[in-house]
C-alpha cells in the first residue's frame, strides 16, 4: 500500500512538472533581426496572411478568413500603440508591409478546457510574421510567434492578440536596439519616436 500512493505521488509530481515546463516555453523565435533603423512615422500596411499548414492537415481545422482578418486587426491595433509605425488594413502608398503565413493552428474549444482540462480543448496558433520593404520585398525583421490559451475563462481569440503583442513588442525591442530614441507618453500605451 506504501509503494502504491509513493508511485501515485511521483506520477501526479511529474505530471505537474510536464505542465508547468511545457507553460514556460518561449513564446517567439527571431529569424530575421532587425540590421539597420527603419523610418519611423511612415505608413505600413497589414498584408497577406497565408496558410502554410501541412497537406495532411484537416481542411475543417484550418483557421477561417475571419480568423485571419482578426489576427490583422490586433496587428494593426498593437503596431499603432507603440507610434513607430502608422499601421493599416489597405496597402495604399505604404513604406513598409507586415505579412506571414501561420504554420500551426488549433482552434480549440473552452467547454472542452472548462471539463476535461490536461491541454486538451487548447487553442494555439503559430505564425511566422515579417515587416518588410514594400518596394524592395527586402525582410527587415521577422520570426515565428506562438501563442496558447488553456484557461477556459480566456477566449481563444486571445491567441491572436498575444501573437500580435509579441510581434508589435519584439518589434518595439528592435528599433531601440537600432538607437531609435523612445519616450513614454503620458498615456503609457503609447511611445512617441524622436
Amino acid at each position: 500500500m506504501y509503494h502504491r500512493n509513493k508511485t501515485i505521488i511521483s506520477f501526479l509530481v511529474l505530471v505537474s512538472l510536464l505542465v508547468l515546463v511545457s507553460g514556460c516555453s518561449k513564446r517567439f523565435i527571431v529569424t530575421t533581426p532587425m540590421e539597420m533603423p527603419i523610418e519611423t512615422g511612415r505608413k505600413c500596411a497589414i498584408g497577406t496572411i497565408t496558410d502554410e499548414l501541412p497537406l495532411d492537415f484537416d481542411a475543417s481545422s484550418k483557421p477561417k478568413e475571419e480568423d485571419i482578418e482578426k489576427l490583422k486587426m490586433f496587428l494593426v491595433a498593437e503596431i499603432n500603440k507603440k507610434d513607430a509605425l502608422n499601421a493599416f488594413l489597405s496597402l495604399g502608398n505604404s513604406k513598409y508591409i507586415i505579412d506571414g503565413s501561420i504554420l500551426d493552428f488549433k482552434k480549440g474549444s473552452g467547454l472542452v478546457r472548462a471539463f476535461i482540462g490536461f491541454g486538451i480543448g487548447d487553442a494555439k496558433i503559430t505564425t511566422n510574421l515579417r515587416l518588410r520593404d514594400r518596394e524592395t520585398g527586402e525582410i527587415l525583421f521577422g520570426g515565428n510567434f506562438t501563442s496558447r490559451v488553456s484557461d477556459y475563462k480566456i477566449s481563444g481569440e486571445e491567441i491572436f492578440k498575444q501573437v500580435a503583442k509579441d510581434f508589435s513588442n519584439q518589434l518595439h525591442i528592435e528599433l531601440k536596439t537600432m538607437g531609435v530614441e523612445v519616450r513614454k507618453r503620458f498615456d503609457a500605451t503609447k511611445f512617441e519616436i524622436k
